[in-house]
């Protein structure tokens, strides 16, 4: 049933019952913000890092292309802005090997660096 208000003396009575396609709309909305953490809101994840340790390309990048967290060769053309190499990321951390738990710490440093560019 839709939204009705019906006048009843200076009093109005309103039918608030929601439409079968807003209460299905309303649950698929509440599923998606369960599903929010606060990694959700990081430039770099840990996934972002594992593609680029496990990237098969020469000199793997991770770069910020229009949003995006992508792994490019080092040796790319293209614009975007340079998040950290392969070869560098290795070398910070003094490893080669991470746990999930390491990457996203690594990830959560790396997106402060990125988020406070801006100033």
């Amino acid at each position: 049933m839709t939204a009705v208000a019906q006048a009843v003396g200076e009093c109005r009575v309103v039918d608030l019952t929601v439409p079968p396609a807003m209460d299905r709309i309303g649950a698929e909305y509440e599923g998606y913000a369960d599903t929010m953490n606060s990694d959700d809101v990081r430039t770099v994840r840990g996934q972002d890092l594992r593609r680029l340790l496990d990237s098969d390309l020469p000199d793997p990048t991770l770069v910020l292309v229009e949003g995006r967290v992508e792994v490019v060769p080092g040796d790319r053309e293209s614009g975007g802005l340079e998040i950290v190499s392969r070869e560098t990321l290795l070398r910070r951390a003094g490893r080669s090997e991470f746990t999930d738990t390491e990457l996203e710490q690594q990830s959560a440093m790396l997106s402060a660096a990125v988020d406070n560019l801006g100033g």
